[in-house]
């Protein structure tokens, strides 16, 4: 039989068996790993290794400054830069889903809901386990909640630019314990069951949304390619 009939054979059997089984066309990566970080002040750099088949993909991600940004020698720079890297390791695996398997990867965290979710929130700079995350836990696992132990810790900033809620504010990087010694930033005591469950709504419904909306794009406009 001649290769060409033989591959085209091969391949209605394999088409034939996605219908039957939609989850053969996904892929499974084995783990993804990265470092150990190259730390120089004006300078990061990493390898890191995707793994999939028993096949490594190697790359290396390399982040340079005009001026001095870490400190070698000190643990909170190589945390923050071991963070740096492994986000930008994730959104590496993410493209290659995207450019391998044909399947569009993006995470929603609450980004679409926040503009309606600032509506009604009280608190300003509410990011963690504050007036949102605890009313969002009442309304699901209220007995995890301990509100007689509640106290806010609201961070300010002396910039607008670092200011999380800003329509403006950068994406940076700090430890928790440097803004907050508790962990808390935001104010649990002003949280309830009703908010959490108004939350939930939101978040849901444009998270529907969203998927309803990728249901009509077209591959060419989401599908990482070769350049």
């Amino acid at each position: 039989m001649p290769e060409s009939i033989d591959k085209d054979n091969e391949e209605k059997s394999q088409a034939a068996a996605n219908a039957d089984d939609p989850l053969a066309i996904l892929h499974v990566f084995g783990r993804l790993e990265v470092g150990p970080v190259q730390l120089e002040p004006k300078r990061l750099a990493a390898p890191y290794r995707l793994y999939r088949n028993g096949k490594a993909e190697s790359s290396e991600l390399i982040y340079s400054y005009e001026e001095s940004v870490f400190e070698p020698s000190e643990p909170e720079s190589q945390n923050l830069a071991d963070m740096i890297a492994a986000q930008a390791a994730l959104n590496y695996a993410a493209q290659m889903i995207n450019r391998d398997a044909h399947i569009f990867v993006c995470v929603d965290t609450g980004e679409t809901s926040d503009v309606d979710i600032s509506e009604f929130v009280e608190t300003p700079n509410d990011v963690h386990a504050g007036e949102i995350e605890t009313s969002t836990t009442l309304a699901v696992r209220p007995r995890l909640v301990k509100m007689d132990q509640a106290r806010p810790a609201i961070p300010e900033f002396s910039s607008r630019y670092l200011d999380f809620i800003s329509m403006r504010g950068v994406l940076w990087y700090a430890h928790t314990r440097k803004i907050s010694k508790s962990g808390v930033m935001g104010d649990p005591t002003k949280a309830d069951a009703a908010k959490g469950r108004k939350i939930w709504e939101i978040m849901i419904a444009h998270l529907v949304a969203l998927v309803e909306d990728l249901k009509y794009l077209t591959l060419d406009e989401i599908h990482h390619r070769n350049y």
